[in-house]
């Protein structure tokens, strides 16, 4: 069971999508700081700048993606 993706690279307000691989079981997603990036099924939106991490738990397994979050004028 593992993340698709290890880290990401976002613009404010842009959105990705993040998927467990490997299990169809109940996926509990959370933000570890809902002022630079949210989480809802998987969905990721970029809030504020700065970085944080996205966890995913199921079956007792925790896992993270580390997100950073840039200007909206950033390439």
């Amino acid at each position: 069971v593992e993340l698709n993706k290890s880290s990401l690279r976002m613009r404010q307000l842009d959105t990705e999508t993040l998927r467990v691989i490997g299990t169809t079981d109940p996926i509990t997603w959370y933000s570890a700081n809902n002022r630079i990036a949210t989480v809802a099924n998987g969905l990721v939106v970029g809030k504020g700048l700065g970085s944080t991490y996205i966890y995913a738990y199921v079956n007792g397994c925790k896992m993270a993606c580390r997100v950073e979050i840039v200007s909206v004028n950033s390439r």
